[in-house]
C-alpha cells in the first residue's frame, strides 16, 4: 500500500495544440513515474527501483547517502531513513537504471528531483544499486509450521529479525501484540515450551552458540582471572621477601649482645689493656739480675 497506481503513460498522436486531451495526456506522462522499495522483507526497507516510461529500474550507487535516503523515506511515507545502502545490498535488479549520481539536498519531494546524470546517463551495473532501510520498517511475526496466530515472537529492525525475551510479559503487552498482528485482542504466554533451535531465518543465535557479547564476557573474564593470578604471585612473593627480612634483623639482634659479651669477658684482651701490659725489655738481666726477669 506504499506504492500509488498511476495510468502508465501511452504515446499516441498528438491532438491539436491546446486542446483539452493534450493536456491531460501531459499530465498522465509527468505523473506515470513510481517508486517502491523492493527484496527486503517490507514495504519500507529495500532495492530502490523507479517506474519510468514504463519500466522498473534501479539507482546508481554513486554518491548514494542519508540524504537522498530521507528523500525516498518520506516520499513513500516511510519516516526517516536509518541507513542509505550500498553495493546491492538488497540484491541486484533488473532493467535500465534509471538514475546515477543523486545529490539530493533532503529536501526534495520526490527523489527523481533531486540533481543527478540525468534519466538513463549512468556507467553502472547492477551489482551498484542503491537501497534503503527507513524507520517505519518494524514489523512482528510469529513463527510457526502450521499456525498463523501461534508461534515464536520476532520483531523486524534496521532489517534484521530477532527474538523477543518472554519476561517481563503481562497480559496487556500480549493483548497489544495479538491486535497488531490482527490475531484477537488477548493472548496466553506459553511458558512451557522447549527450548527453541534457531528462527529458521536469520534471527539471533541459538543456543549452544556463542554470541559476540558472550564471547567478550568470556575474554574479559579469562584476562581479569589472570590479573588476579599475576597479582596474587606478586602479593606472596612480597610477604616472602618481608619475612626473610625480618628473619634476617632477628638473627642479628640475637648475635650482637653475644658479641659484646665475649669482648668483655676475663682473660680477653681488648686494646686498651694490651696497651697497659708491661713487657721485657731485657735490660734487667743485663744488669745480672735474673730473678727479677718477668
Amino acid at each position: 500500500n506504499q506504492t500509488q497506481e498511476i495510468p502508465l503513460c501511452t504515446h499516441s498522436p498528438s491532438p491539436p495544440a491546446g486542446s483539452a486531451a493534450s493536456e491531460e495526456e501531459a499530465a498522465n506522462c509527468t505523473d506515470s513515474t513510481q517508486l517502491r522499495l523492493v527484496d527486503g522483507g517490507h514495504p519500507c526497507m529495500g532495492r530502490v527501483e523507479i517506474l519510468h516510461q514504463g519500466s522498473w529500474g534501479t539507482i546508481c550507487d554513486d554518491s548514494w547517502d542519508l540524504r537522498d535516503a530521507h528523500v525516498v523515506c518520506r516520499q513513500l511515507g516511510c519516516g526517516e531513513a536509518l541507513n542509505a545502502t550500498v553495493s546491492a545490498h538488497f540484491g541486484k535488479g533488473s532493467g535500465p537504471i534509471w538514475l546515477d549520481g543523486v545529490q539530493c539536498t533532503g529536501n526534495e519531494s520526490q527523489v527523481w528531483k533531486c540533481p543527478s546524470q540525468g534519466w538513463g546517463h549512468h556507467d553502472c551495473r547492477h551489482k551498484e544499486d542503491a537501497g534503503v532501510i527507513c524507520s517505519e520498517s518494524l514489523a512482528l511475526r510469529l513463527v510457526s509450521k502450521d499456525q498463523d496466530c501461534a508461534g515464536w515472537l520476532e520483531v523486524l529492525y534496521n532489517g534484521a529479525w530477532g527474538s523477543v525475551c518472554n519476561s517481563p510479559m503481562d497480559a496487556v503487552t500480549l493483548s497489544v501484540i495479538c491486535r497488531q498482528l490482527g490475531c484477537g485482542d488477548s493472548g496466553t504466554l506459553n511458558s512451557l515450551a522447549a527450548v527453541r533451535e534457531g528462527s529458521g531465518s536469520d534471527s539471533a543465535p541459538g543456543p549452544g552458540i556463542f554470541s559476540l557479547p558472550g564471547v567478550l564476557c568470556f575474554i574479559l573474564g579469562a584476562l581479569l582471572f589472570l590479573v588476579l593470578v599475576i597479582l596474587g604471585v606478586q602479593l606472596h612473593r612480597g610477604r616472602a621477601e618481608h619475612q626473610d627480612e625480618v628473619l634476617y634483623q632477628e638473627i642479628d639482634n640475637y648475635a650482637a649482645p653475644e658479641k659484646e659479651d665475649l669482648l668483655n669477658s676475663p682473660g680477653v684482651l681488648s686494646d686498651d689493656a694490651g696497651t697497659k701490659l708491661p713487657y721485657y725489655t731485657g735490660d734487667e738481666e743485663e744488669q745480672g739480675d735474673p730473678g727479677s726477669a718477668p
